[in-house]
């Protein structure tokens, strides 16, 4: 398993692309494996990252999909106790469905956050 953190993969805007080929080249490029990663794949794109300090979600009823690198802290009660039953990225999903951009800008912490919305 790596130390590193590792994010890699793509959006799918006009071409809907599902082969996991290219991601296990970039992967591959990294010296990793897809047993070292987390991968969330859907209409809106593929993302992988690598464990353990990382989370991957997708919300397929609201074409949202989203990764989350690092730790970050959550003001918001309901949110903290979200992304410990679920992961960050799942309680990352719930902010910015409820609250937008803005809700994200209230997360404190070292992170890195991507996300799509295909809306």
């Amino acid at each position: 398993m790596t130390s590193r953190r590792v994010l890699c993969g793509w959006v799918n805007f006009d071409e809907r692309v599902a082969s996991h080929d290219a991601l296990h080249a970039m992967l591959a490029a990294e010296g990793l494996s897809s047993a070292d990663m987390q991968v969330q794949a859907s209409d809106a794109g593929m993302l992988a990252t690598s464990h353990p300090a990382c989370s991957t979600a997708t919300d397929l009823g609201a074409g949202c999909l989203a990764a989350v690198l690092g730790r970050p802290r959550w003001a918001d009660a309901s949110l903290a106790a979200r992304a410990r039953a679920e992961g960050v990225a799942a309680a990352a999903l719930a902010a910015y469905r409820d609250g937008g951009e803005a809700s994200l800008g209230r997360l404190q912490g070292n992170f890195a956050i991507v996300l799509i919305d295909m809306r």
